[in-house]
């Protein structure tokens, strides 16, 4: 099912004993920490592999991708089901009509046999040599008329006894297909569950958990490889240290990485929370979410990281930490935008 845009909802009151977040309570005031002194930057993190990141990219686009070709095989299947149904049912009509025409004739010729002799002697007694012979003609032409109708309905059978079952095999390749279509595409939804849960186990801040959301490309079937540039970018950068003002090319605030992400996939967004928050496309509430969607928090939109999808969300927190995945609802969300590519130059 999609992946809902969450409504604004107050933080959680901890629970006796237990530890408030350690991000996004409060907006970064500026270079300096509460005691007047500059903010510690915290030493750069682990960050993963690029080939880590580019399998990701590499099996989201796919899965992408086999989203269509699936659509496509689902679309020709029920066509080549539709047309081996009407195939089966000529095939019977045809089969029927000449059982018919079967039954006329035989009925035909064993009515001639018994009635063969009177016929003749009361046509011989009744009737002129012309004219014996013109009823004979007539009769000859008749049967020979129904022998052929006959004939002709048992070629109509065998010719759409033979479509129908070339239908059936094409029918029965056409499930096959999306049988096999449908295996894969479950393999790399798995493949892609296992990475992002092994991404949000060495990166992450231990609050997202696997499972929460469904996986967000498939509810949404329209990721764009825009976006997963974006997307790749910001995993790219995991472990680089949170300085305000910063973005980039190795230390970060929270904007300064949405930005520079979308800025390296081609697009130009706004430089800070409250400007993308103003000035991007808002997602409807309700809506499913896409990877490279921009989460912002906080009533006054002061925090925003980048969804990659099934409710994980890669962001640079606050002074002293590094960038780092977390859990959608990690803080109280205020709204989602999608910053969308400009179209090209005619």
């Amino acid at each position: 099912m999609p992946v809902p845009v969450p409504v604004p909802s107050p933080a959680p009151s901890p629970s006796a004993g237990a530890a408030l977040p350690d991000e996004g309570l409060a907006p970064p005031t500026g270079p300096l920490g509460p005691d007047g002194e500059p903010a510690a930057v915290a030493e750069p993190g682990p960050a993963p592999t690029a080939e880590a990141v580019r399998e990701w990219t590499d099996t989201a686009l796919a899965i992408v991708e086999g989203e269509a070709r699936l659509s496509v095989v689902r679309d020709r299947a029920v066509h080549l089901r539709q047309d081996a149904a009407a195939a089966v049912a000529s095939a019977d009509a045809g089969r029927v009509r000449q059982e018919v025409l079967g039954d006329l004739l035989s009925g035909l010729a064993q009515a001639q046999y018994l009635n063969h002799g009177m016929v003749q002697l009361a046509a011989f007694l009744s009737s002129t040599p012309e004219q014996s012979l013109e009823r004979w003609r007539g009769e000859r032409l008749s049967d020979d008329a129904l022998a052929d109708r006959y004939h002709d309905a048992e070629e109509v059978r065998r010719a759409r006894a033979q479509q129908a079952e070339l239908a059936r095999a094409a029918e029965s390749a056409g499930a096959e297909e999306v049988h096999r279509v449908e295996a894969d595409q479950g393999g790399l939804v798995q493949r892609q569950e296992r990475m992002r849960a092994d991404l949000a186990d060495r990166f992450g801040d231990g609050v997202w958990q696997p499972g929460t959301y469904r996986n967000s490309t498939l509810a949404d079937g329209r990721t764009d490889p825009v976006a997963q540039r974006a997307v790749a970018y910001a995993l790219s950068r995991m472990g680089s240290p949170y300085v305000w003002g910063a973005t980039g090319p190795t230390e970060f605030d929270c904007s300064g990485l949405t930005s520079k992400a979308w800025e390296a996939a081609g697009v130009t967004v706004p430089r800070t929370s409250q400007e993308q928050w103003a000035k991007l496309p808002r997602v409807p509430s309700g809506a499913p979410l896409r990877p490279g969607d921009l989460v912002v928090y906080f009533e006054e939109a002061t925090h925003v990281g980048l969804y990659v999808g099934d409710g994980l969300v890669v962001h640079a927190p606050r002074p002293g930490t590094v960038v780092r995945l977390t859990a959608l609802q990690r803080m109280p969300v205020v709204g989602v935008v999608r910053p969308e590519p400009s179209p090209p130059r005619p």
